[in-house]
């Protein structure tokens, strides 16, 4: 009962009937008293599995919510539980406390959390079905793919030296200063940036130029200066500041605002002209529809006259 109240295995019950099983190679710890085998790690797989093997055991209380065993594979996977016996529970007690005070199995990167979800992505499986498997949200998953798929874009561009690569290879690469970068306000605009259905970047600016913009910005929130050890981009840095420090992006912004102004000084003498001839032809039905009415009125005098 302690199980359900506190330790969320209605939950896990659920993550187990999604998946068909337990995780491989999430083993339980027992020790064997008494003749018995003693769950010392993984109380909550064993209850979850003990409740879908046999719903009597589910307490009255919790068997609205507790969900049922679905299938034959499920019932088969879960019916035998691996389990790494220890000689006693003193012999446990240093991978127990590793498990669950110290970060015993070494967490993901940032990087290695975005490239398997656009792993997934990328075979097959909808962002739905990405964020019920990981437990996040749907903007959350796809974030991740078009940050892995920016980072990629910029990697697979022509002209880096080895040293380069190397870095930007690193799991432990801080990307996220790349990234927020790219939702700062004005900066998608500038690139002309968008994501196709495959959520990879695709951009409206010829390809050498988008190509160009994505390195320079790759080289200032990634690549570190050989004095400081660190790129000298973070994340305060605003896009004027990132713009004004390469010449070529700022050229590149002074181009896009002449093309913008341009096509606006072209768009103009349309929309003026539509609107003159628009005018026209209302003063033109307006005159039309005086003539009618003034003859309509010398009509009606005659009338009179007569």
């Amino acid at each position: 009962m302690q199980l359900l109240k506190y330790e969320e295995v209605v939950d896990l019950a659920s993550d187990i009937i999604r998946e068909k099983r337990l995780l491989p190679g999430d083993r339980i710890i027992t020790c064997i008293i008494d003749g018995k085998h003693v769950v010392l790690e993984g109380n909550r797989r064993v209850c979850a599995c003990q409740m879908l093997l046999n719903p009597t055991l589910v307490p009255l209380e919790y068997k609205k919510r507790f969900p049922k065993a679905d299938s034959e594979e499920l019932i088969l996977n879960i019916s035998q539980i691996k389990a790494d016996v220890a000689p006693n529970r003193n012999m446990a007690e240093n991978v127990l406390t590793k498990r669950h005070t110290e970060p015993g199995i070494q967490k993901w990167s940032p990087i290695a959390k975005m490239r398997r979800a656009a792993r997934w992505f990328n075979h097959g499986e909808t962002i739905n079905e990405i964020a019920s498997r990981l437990g996040a949200s749907k903007p959350n998953v796809r974030r991740n793919v078009r940050d892995y798929h920016l980072l990629k874009y910029a990697l697979d561009l022509p002209g880096w030296t080895q040293e380069e690569i190397d870095i930007l290879k690193d799991e432990k690469l801080t990307v996220n200063p790349y990234t927020r970068f790219f939702t700062l306000s004005g900066v998608k605009e500038l690139l002309k940036l968008s994501f196709n259905e495959r959520e990879y970047p695709e951009s409206g600016l010829p390809k050498k130029i988008f190509d160009d913009l994505i390195k320079c910005i790759t080289k200032a929130f990634l690549l570190p200066l050989s004095d400081t050890g660190k790129p000298w981009a973070n994340t305060r840095t605003t896009p004027e500041e990132l713009f004004n420090n390469y010449p070529e992006l700022s050229n590149y912004k002074l181009s896009l605002n002449k093309t913008l102004d341009d096509s606006s000084e072209n768009e103009n003498p349309k929309i003026t002209e539509n609107l003159r001839t628009q005018d026209e032809q209302n003063l033109q039905a307006g005159s039309i529809q005086q003539n009618e009415s003034i003859s309509k009125n010398n009509e009606i005098n005659k009338l009179f006259r007569t």
